[in-house]
């Protein structure tokens, strides 16, 4: 079954604003952000992309050379693009939280990630999005290069990259935001979304810190937003309506779970409905069941508080 997409199709790459360019597919885009100095990759989609990334990269004629690969947080979906990239390109930096670099430091953890980005470049071969399930990427732990702390900047050359510590979705998940063009980027802090009014909350870490740090992000007033998955939003105004919208989505979802809970409702049943739900957002719909159900289930602890 093909995929069902609610979001408009950009061909990329595409030249969002004055110094990013869109790498990659919709479903996992690369930000390729340049200087006069140097550029940067924010985003790690999965490895299957990674031939589409490069032919990309040099379609663009951007001559600044590229020195960081950043991640913003350690799920599959946003860091094993950049394992791959990595691979090729030794010399770039890898860059993360501490957080980050201390997941990637466990062979289990990593092992998760590579045979996962299996089922996810398998998913894009179906879909059409790529031509082969890549060669499977090294089990060993990664080694981070660089470390980013909340506040840190990186100089590309007339163009700041800003580091905002966002708690909520993933240990040591980054936000970043790139000055003079004041985009955010902010992968899955505000769930994932195939449509400014249609967001699938993911507080997979802690649902208190994913409400505060939606409200911090609005502080900053961006002209811009960059979602880890097929959306992006321009215009101030439109920025805050949708971080205010997720943040609404956010209490939605942990209100029904908890009244679900507290009225009778089994885990077993809370995981059947909301994992039905799940699938109807078209990366999701490839994972089985158990997987699904374990989603719910993280997200139903998160919603009591644990």
């Amino acid at each position: 079954m093909a995929l069902k997409r609610k979001t408009e199709q950009v061909l990329f790459p595409t030249k969002w604003t004055e110094n990013i360019w869109l790498l990659g597919i919709q479903e996992f885009p690369y930000y390729f952000v340049s200087g006069t100095d140097c550029s940067v990759i924010i985003e790690g989609g999965v490895s299957g992309a990674v031939p589409k990334v490069i032919k990309h990269m040099a379609e663009t004629n951007v001559k600044a050379p590229l020195k960081h690969l950043i991640i913003t947080h350690t799920h599959t979906d946003h860091i094993t693009g950049l394992m791959k990239l990595k691979k090729l390109m030794p010399e770039v930096f890898l860059t993360a939280s501490k957080e980050s670099a201390d997941v990637l430091l466990k062979e289990k953890v990593v092992s998760h990630f590579v045979f996962e980005d299996l089922v996810y470049c398998d998913f894009l071969v179906k879909e059409g999005l790529a031509d082969e399930v890549p060669e499977m990427l090294p089990l060993d732990p990664v080694k981070i290069d660089s470390i980013v702390r909340h506040g840190d900047v990186i100089d590309l050359g007339g163009i700041e990259l800003e580091f905002i510590e966002a708690p909520g979705h993933a240990p040591g998940n980054m936000v970043i935001l790139v000055k003079p063009d004041n985009v955010m980027l902010i992968s899955d802090t505000a769930g994932y979304a195939e449509a400014k009014d249609d967001v699938l909350p993911l507080f997979f870490h802690d649902f208190n810190a994913s409400i505060e740090t939606l409200e911090m992000l609005k502080s900053y007033k961006p002209e811009h937003i960059g979602l880890g998955h097929n959306l992006r939003i321009d215009g101030a105004g439109e920025c805050i309506q949708f971080l205010d919208f997720s943040k609404k989505m956010f209490f939605e979802m942990k209100d029904e779970i908890v009244t679900k809970v507290n009225g009778g409702c089994t885990n077993k049943e809370i995981e059947d409905e909301f994992s039905k739900r799940i699938t109807g957002y078209g990366l999701f719909s490839h994972f089985g069941d158990e997987v699904l159900k374990g989603f719910v289930s993280i997200i139903t602890k998160r919603a009591f508080g644990e």
